[in-house]
């Protein structure tokens, strides 16, 4: 029993250090995505425009307003963009696209082989699918999100401090 409780001191303990992160909030968007350590974000900056710049958090510091990444230090006020990827977009057109390749694979053995097999049915099919699962994840997988009054970052500090007693 007592190495329960001492298990689960450990791991609200350890848990406490993981209560500041990065927020997103998107405007008409009731839930805010949140980084913490560790996580990659892809940005944009006023001082270098049309560059997005991609990097690991490092560290998050509150009353700089700063974070430390893995090849650069970024302060909220500087940065114009947020990247957002979505992984099912992503998983999706490549799951069309490995239906294409396989379609063109097995049609290209019917067609040659085969006798009630054209060669325009594969190509149209199998093509169709491939370019389709590259067009989706090229169109729908990135979504640029610029900053401002109605879309911002934030700094959030959830740790319990107690104040000084001045």
């Amino acid at each position: 029993m007592k190495y329960l409780v001492l298990l689960l001191l450990m791991v609200f303990c350890f848990a406490g250090s993981a209560q500041v992160y990065l927020q997103l909030e998107i405007f008409n968007d009731p839930k805010a995505l949140k980084y913490s350590v560790g996580d990659h974000i892809t940005y944009q900056t006023y001082y270098d425009p049309g560059q997005w710049n991609r990097g690991e958090i490092q560290e998050i510091m509150v009353k700089e307003n700063t974070i430390v990444l893995d090849n650069a230090i970024l302060r909220l006020e500087d940065a114009t963009g947020f990247m957002l990827y979505r992984n099912s977009v992503k998983y999706l057109g490549g799951t069309m696209q490995t239906f294409g390749i396989i379609w063109l694979a097995q049609g290209a053995i019917a067609a040659t082989f085969g006798r009630n097999t054209s060669w325009k049915t594969v190509l149209g099919i199998g093509g169709g699918s491939w370019v389709g699962g590259w067009l989706f994840r090229k169109l729908f997988y990135k979504i640029p999100i610029n900053l401002n009054e109605k879309n911002r970052l934030r700094i959030i500090d959830t740790r319990f401090s107690i104040p000084d007693k001045s």
